[in-house]
């Protein structure tokens, strides 16, 4: 903090503790914090997105990779359509069954626009999910490790911004008597440096600007996989074909879903297969947000050598706020 302004660093490294800055001068600290800033925005975030991909923990103490950029470095991408049944549709083996209505970016802007009620939509449509993941022979959902190489790509072609000077604003709030200050919220402007949601933004604009192209891939969607091997299919699993059918109408089938999923994944590759640097674009990036720390119950605690005042942060679990005193009988206060 300087002249009425403060400059908030992200420490990545988890051997950066009081114990350790106890023995260090102000400056060595400031010094100290700007070097784990970049680390946190550069080299930091690409460890962080490799650990993950090979299955070790995360090591960084800032949670900024969190669920949602996890599952783009996955290529766990989704976006939404609504389809309804065709008219007369009659005896069939054609899986193409369902008429593409619309796409949309997100479940929660489709459910707004369409007021589907437990998954149908007033006009006895339904609302289904296109994943960009693909999916293994077994069904499960796999991962495309390309998503997350993009992102790293991204990474490296960013430059560094050290984070700006600030304004800090402070707001007092008082017992029912109106006479004590028991807390205090403080704002200031935090980053995050993913944004799972460019992924989502970016995928839909990839669908809408291929409408006619992503309407086809749709309505091959039932198989899921796009070209996978079938290994087990059922008669019985299939649109209405069942036990009765002889082995020729089957073998028709089976040939027809083999047809499909080599044109539905011959689409899909058309459309997202070489699109991972575009659908991964911005995920990584400066993404400011309002931080609001409300700090309670002055506290001090000594450290080695040096001893800490501030306060208990009661909205964020018992963490503290905390500075080093500058001698042995400062305290911290709330304002009277």
């Amino acid at each position: 903090m300087k002249n009425g302004k403060t400059q908030a660093f992200q420490i990545f490294d988890g051997n950066v503790t009081l114990g350790k800055l106890s023995s260090m001068s102000d400056s060595d600290t400031i010094k100290l914090a700007k070097s784990q800033d970049k680390k946190y925005s550069t080299t930091g975030a690409i460890q962080e997105i490799k650990n993950y991909q090979k299955g070790k923990p995360s090591v960084g103490q800032e949670a900024d990779f969190n669920k949602g950029a996890q599952a783009v470095a996955d290529g766990d991408i989704s976006i939404y359509y609504l389809s309804g049944p065709k008219k007369d549709s009659g005896e069939t083996i054609d899986r193409r069954q369902d008429k593409i209505i619309n796409i949309y970016p997100t479940y929660d802007e489709a459910e707004d626009k369409e007021n589907p009620q437990d998954g149908t939509s007033a006009q006895g449509a339904n609302l289904n999910r296109l994943a960009m993941q693909p999916t293994k022979n077994d069904g499960e959902e796999g991962t495309d490790s390309g998503f997350g190489k993009a992102i790293i790509k991204h990474i490296e072609n960013s430059t560094y911004r050290e984070p700006k000077s600030q304004d800090i604003s402070v707001k007092n709030y008082t017992d029912n008597s109106g006479n004590k200050i028991v807390n205090q919220k403080i704002k200031y402007t935090a980053i995050d440096l993913f944004n799972s949601n460019k992924a989502t933004d970016n995928t839909y604009k990839i669908a809408k600007e291929n409408k006619a192209d992503t309407f086809k891939l749709l309505s091959y969607a039932s198989t899921g996989d796009y070209g996978g091997k079938l290994s087990e299919i059922d008669s019985e699993a299939v649109y209405g074909i069942g036990n009765d059918n002889d082995d020729a109408d089957f073998a028709k089938y089976k040939s027809e879903i083999k047809q499909m999923d080599s044109e539905g994944y011959a689409i899909y590759q058309k459309l997202f297969g070489n699109s991972y640097s575009e659908i991964t674009k911005g995920v990584y990036g400066n993404y400011e947000w309002d931080k609001d720390l409300a700090i309670g119950d002055p506290t001090s605690q000594k450290i080695y050598k040096s001893r800490y005042i501030g306060y208990t942060i009661t909205s964020d679990g018992g963490s503290h706020i905390l500075t080093k005193a500058q001698n042995d009988k400062q305290k911290a206060v709330l304002a009277k």
